[in-house]
């Protein structure tokens, strides 16, 4: 077969030598091919070539000779002539896919020598440095995924099947929960969710949302192998088949436990410990965020200080203890009146500062009056005895000529005292604000 690329093969297997045209089509496709392609002689003797061989190989060259496949690759490659001349078949592969570090730079090339027939070799050179590159980067990505997999503190991934049995997981659901690898065929999503917490049912129905709407998510109590808890939110995703149809779940544990006791942390430092209402600290914070935002917006807010009517005559009847139980009563009262994103602040003793964002003075002496209302129709158990009581509260509202936060809290507290001189048991609103 002297000529490897302008030749074809007859229904007999006979060699025979093409038409001009076909060779011609033959050729063109050499050259555009790209990928490098060189034909060679068992001596090296380079007779044919395209363009890409020419731009990867000229550099391995100091002389631009390119007469001589052994002598250009011989840098690279210096037992190939060996190779050829060891390979005693009259055709075959006599290496596949060798990959080749060009010297002096990152440039990497691989290279594929097949025998054609006894006088002629055909060479593939190809420029694989981008597919290094990114399978480099691939591995160092994946190596970095896997060492975050394993090692997360604070998160756990596994994997369930459709019956909500654990089929894998990762490093940290051992750190987190202490399980090991031998109790991979004991353990279920029902294991880890304590069932005084979450019904076998709520489990279903959480692996169903998963399934129909592709993700669900949850916080509750998480156990541990020894029977301790942690709370976690538990995120469940569906694991498709090759086909897309469910084949199981990948779950996400994340420990809150730091998260949830810094809450409670921050909820008791705001909180009144007896009515559970924001304390006078955190409740100046709220009233000042609520002026700020209307400085910047212009959202109006509005103020009611409300303080329940004859309260040393209520301690000296029931007693601090009787005392504080009515307080409590109250605020409950003052809390079922209120709107969502209203906060009840204990301001002081029996007084409280009730801050409405968004309501104008209408809105809000009409919130101070079903208060009172209430509390008035209420009748309060303390110690087996019917306790009734009234309040008294003044209503402001923010407006433009208000200097500061201070303002705001002055003007209902003149307007709570006019409603005690005048005889308790009312609302008033502040004198420089219109009611409409």
């Amino acid at each position: 077969m002297a000529n490897a690329l302008a030749q074809t093969c007859d229904a007999t297997g006979a060699v025979a030598r093409p038409s001009a045209t076909a060779e011609e089509a033959l050729l063109e496709l050499l050259y555009l091919t790209p990928v490098a392609l060189i034909r060679f002689r068992p001596d090296g003797r380079i007779d044919l070539a395209n363009p890409e061989a020419a731009r990867l190989l000229m550099p391995l060259t100091d002389d631009a000779d390119m007469t001589n496949f052994y002598q250009l690759m011989h840098r690279l490659m210096p037992d190939l002539r060996q190779r050829v001349g060891r390979f005693a078949a009259p055709f075959g592969q006599i290496c596949q896919q060798v990959r080749l570090h060009v010297p002096g730079g990152a440039t990497m090339l691989m290279l594929t020598v097949n025998k054609l027939d006894p006088a002629t070799l055909m060479a593939v050179v190809q420029d694989i440095t981008q597919i290094m590159d990114l399978r480099t980067r691939h591995s160092h990505d994946q190596r970095n995924l896997q060492a975050v997999y394993e090692h997360v503190d604070d998160y756990a991934v596994c994997k369930l099947g459709l019956d909500g049995r654990l089929l894998e997981w990762n490093a940290s659901l051992a750190r987190l929960g202490g399980w090991q690898q031998g109790d991979l065929t004991a353990i279920s999503l029902e294991t880890l969710v304590p069932l005084d917490q979450v019904t076998p049912a709520a489990i279903a129905d959480f692996l169903d949302r998963a399934r129909h709407h592709g993700s669900a998510s949850v916080e509750c109590w998480n156990a541990r192998k020894n029977g301790s808890r942690f709370w976690a939110s538990i995120a469940a995703t569906v694991l498709p088949d090759s086909e897309g149809r469910p084949a199981g779940f990948v779950l996400v544990i994340h420990d809150l436990t730091l998260q949830r006791q810094m809450r409670e942390v921050q909820h008791l430092a705001a909180t009144d410990s007896l009515t559970d209402a924001l304390n006078r600290r955190a409740g100046i914070a709220a009233v000042e965020a609520a002026y700020g935002l209307f400085q910047q917006t212009g959202r109006d807010f509005s103020v009611i200080l409300v303080d329940i009517d004859c309260f040393k005559q209520v301690n000296d009847t029931l007693g601090h203890d009787g005392g504080d139980q009515v307080l409590v009563a109250a605020v409950k009262l003052m809390r079922g009146n209120l709107r969502d994103g209203d906060c009840t602040i204990r301001w002081g003793g029996e007084e409280f500062l009730l801050l409405l964002p968004g309501a104008y003075m209408a809105a809000a002496h009409g919130i101070a009056e079903r208060i009172r209302a209430a509390i008035e129709a209420a009748r309060i158990v303390v110690g087996g005895r019917t306790v009734t009581v009234t309040i008294s509260a003044g209503v402001s509202q923010v407006r433009r000529g208000c200097r500061n936060v201070e303002d705001i809290i002055r003007e209902a507290d003149e307007a709570l005292y006019a409603a005690k001189r005048g005889g308790r048991n009312q609302i008033r609103a502040a004198k420089e604000v219109v009611l409409f």
